[in-house]
């Protein structure tokens, strides 16, 4: 860790040593990241032919990775936690109850996320099928004013008093 003397391919060939120990790590130690790592495989595919744009695909499979993410930091903390010793106490109890709500957290924006694209990709679409969009009502009267402006008055501007 930190030797002057490694070259630039030896600091990245050990950072990919080192994640593969961490990955194989929480896959052999942490029940939850196991889990996680399922919902992951069967909800990428999922998200791809959910998502209507390059954009929307990112946000749903990149909210399924930050699950991941957080269940990764919060292992780290309280492996750390569980380092320093048995005995219980506040501070470590707190460490451990923020990595806890961290990775909560994160599952309740992949959740906000996911809910919201489907609603736009499934229920958006049966919403405007009944009843006019606004923008879509609005960009029409833009439009046929424009041509009427364009065209031959049909009426005279009325004449300002000032």
């Amino acid at each position: 860790m930190g030797n002057k003397n490694e070259s630039v391919i030896g600091h990245i060939k050990n950072a990919f040593v080192y994640t593969y120990a961490g990955l194989k790590s929480a896959w052999k130690n942490e029940l939850a990241f196991r889990g996680e790592v399922v919902v992951l495989i069967i909800m990428t595919p999922l998200g791809l032919w959910l998502g209507r744009s390059a954009v929307e695909r990112a946000l749903l499979i990149a909210s399924i990775l930050l699950i991941l993410i957080t269940e990764l930091l919060n292992s780290a903390l309280e492996a750390v936690v569980d380092r320093i010793g048995p005995q219980r106490h506040e501070l470590s109890k707190r460490a451990k109850d923020m990595g806890s709500a961290a990775a909560f957290i994160s599952m309740v924006t992949a959740a906000v996320v996911w809910a919201l694209i489907a609603y736009e990709r499934f229920l958006g679409l049966a919403l405007l099928s009944n009843r006019q969009n606004p923008l879509i009502v609005m960009d029409k009267v833009i439009i046929k004013s424009t041509v009427v402006t364009l065209g031959k008055p049909t009426c005279q501007p009325e004449q300002s008093s000032f």
